[in-house]
């Protein structure tokens, strides 16, 4: 995809600061998304191609 902003996908889709509140119109809620694919997406690269790339202490995903 020529031109695609991966940056911004990353930004809106991975990380958790831009998660929704559920309790809140989303239209209310400029650049945020209703899901956050981190943990799907660690799974499949776990799933894949044996990724289990952590950060330091914290047991998260390093995907950012």
């Amino acid at each position: 995809m020529a031109g695609a902003n991966w940056g911004g996908v990353r930004d809106r889709y991975l990380d958790p600061v831009n998660l929704a509140d559920p309790t809140k119109p989303l239209a209310g809620q400029p650049g945020k998304a209703m899901k956050n694919y981190r943990q799907e997406l660690a799974g499949w690269l776990k799933t894949r191609y044996g990724q289990e790339d952590r950060k330091a202490g914290r047991g998260e995903p390093r995907l950012l």
